[in-house]
């Protein structure tokens, strides 16, 4: 069996040391492909409403972004601060 500093379990990413900044990048990355695959429909010339365009966000792309949050809640702030950019 290979060593590897980090293995997934359950859509988490844990390394050796638990800071999880491998998830953290992993999240970013798929909801960034998310907003890139629905931004024809969540820009600001779209014709939805705005109460449909944050359907969507709180639909498909939220859940990318806050899965395992109780885990990782307790990390240092600079962290989850590519999170809170998007």
């Amino acid at each position: 069996m290979p060593i590897s500093k980090t293995v997934k379990y359950l859509g988490v990413h844990l390394d050796e040391t638990l800071n999880f900044h491998k998830h953290v990048q992993e999240s970013t990355n798929k909801s960034n492909s998310t907003i890139k695959t629905l931004y024809p429909l969540i820009n600001k010339n779209s014709k939805l409403t705005i109460n449909n365009k944050l359907l969507i966000y709180k639909q498909l792309i939220r859940p990318i972004l806050t899965y395992a949050a109780p885990v990782w809640c307790h990390l240092k702030p600079t962290t989850t601060l590519p999170l809170q950019r998007i």
